[in-house]
């Protein structure tokens, strides 16, 4: 317990913005959390979407607080005092997240596109940066459920 309570503190505090909680579609949510996985080339924590656990769990690319909380990612009981602490005391998969994502905006710019703003710790950077993501949808792609793909992911 004592780890959640750091794990929800360090996201919570983890940028100026409000943290949000964005609900998707199965194919959109999917779309974000794999093509962010292959962005950031590993897997990481993320907090900010609603049932993000069902995408975290099927790609096995993310994991969440509440998947941290009933064990279904492994984490170590330590204390934690800093977001590379916190980096290293979960497992996801049996390896260590390179990042921690809180997704603080949503908005519909066009059919088929949604821009997000996120606040992102990269380990290797070793500080929090925004970032803008936008999901757009392809309807020439088949099958239908990878119909929408994580299109640009830069700095705000």
């Amino acid at each position: 317990m004592l780890f959640l309570l750091s794990l929800s503190a360090a996201i919570a505090g983890a940028a100026p913005a409000t943290p949000a909680t964005i609900d998707l579609n199965p194919q959109d949510r999917y779309a974000l959390l794999a093509g962010l996985g292959a962005r950031l080339d590993g897997r990481y924590i993320v907090s900010g979407i609603t049932d993000a656990d069902v995408e975290c769990a099927a790609s096995h690319v993310c994991a969440t607080p509440d998947m941290v909380e009933d064990g279904r990612a492994r984490a170590s009981a330590r204390q934690v005092g800093s977001y590379r602490q916190l980096l290293d005391s979960v497992t996801i998969d049996d390896q260590k997240p390179v990042a921690i994502v809180a997704f603080r905006t949503a908005k519909r710019i066009a059919p088929g596109r949604i821009r997000f703003v996120a606040s992102v710790f990269e380990r290797d950077i070793g500080r929090w940066s925004n970032k803008v993501m936008e999901v757009g949808t392809s309807p020439n792609l088949v099958p239908v459920s990878l119909r929408s793909q994580l299109r640009t992911y830069r700095d705000q």
